[in-house]
C-alpha cells in the first residue's frame, strides 16, 4: 500500500500538467465543424383518375370514382419517416360550378415506418362515394339517363393537393377532367 501511495505522490504532478495542458488545448483550438445543410429533395408528382370511371347506372351509389396521388423522389438515398398523408380534394360539374364536393384527409401514423427508394412511384388512392356537399349524388346530374342501347356521360372536373412527408411543402395537383361513363348493368 505504501509503495502505491509514493508511486501517486511522484506521478500527481506529472498527471496535473498532463490535465491542464490538454484543456488548455482543447480550449485554444478555434477549428470547427461546418454547419450541416439539409439536401433539397427533388419531388415529382401526379394526380388522377384512376382507371376509367364505368359506373353502372343504379339508385344507390355502388361504385365510386378513384383518385389516385403518385409521388417519388430523386435524391440517392432512401427516405424514411412515420407515415403521415394530409390533403384534399376539390370536384364539381364544369356545366354546374355550384355543385361542388370538397373532401380532407388526413393521416398521421408516426409509429408506422415508411420507407421510398429513389425513383420508384409510390400511389395514395382516395375512394369518393359521388356524393357532393349538398347532398346530390353524381348521377342524379345527368342530362338523360343510361338505356340499355347508350351510356350516359358526365363530365367532372377536380383537383387534389396532398403532403406525403412533414417537413416538406404540399403538392398542388393540376385541375384535371375526366368522363364518368354510367351504364345499365346487364
Amino acid at each position: 500500500m505504501k509503495k502505491t501511495v509514493k508511486y501517486f505522490q511522484k506521478s500527481y504532478p506529472l498527471l496535473v500538467v498532463c490535465v491542464f495542458g490538454t484543456i488548455s488545448i482543447l480550449l485554444s483550438c478555434s477549428e470547427s465543424l461546418p454547419t450541416y445543410v439539409e439536401p433539397e429533395i427533388q419531388f415529382e408528382f401526379s394526380f388522377r383518375v384512376d382507371g376509367s370511371p364505368n359506373i353502372p347506372y343504379l339508385t344507390t351509389p355502388t361504385t365510386g370514382v378513384i383518385f389516385r396521388f403518385g409521388f417519388r423522389h430523386f435524391f440517392d438515398d432512401v427516405i424514411s419517416s412515420g407515415f403521415f398523408r394530409d390533403g384534399s380534394i376539390d370536384i364539381w360539374l364544369p356545366d354546374s360550378i355550384e355543385i361542388t364536393r370538397h373532401i380532407d384527409f388526413n393521416e398521421d401514423l408516426p409509429d408506422n415506418d415508411f420507407f421510398m427508394i429513389p425513383e420508384i412511384w409510390y400511389y395514395y388512392f382516395f375512394y369518393w362515394d359521388q356524393k357532393f356537399d349538398d347532398g346530390s349524388i353524381l348521377y342524379e346530374h345527368l342530362d338523360m339517363p343510361p338505356t340499355n342501347a347508350s351510356p350516359a356521360l358526365l363530365r367532372v372536373k377536380a383537383t387534389g393537393e396532398i403532403q406525403i412527408l412533414k417537413q416538406y411543402n404540399k403538392f398542388n395537383g393540376e385541375e384535371i377532367e375526366f368522363i364518368v361513363n354510367y351504364f345499365i348493368p346487364g
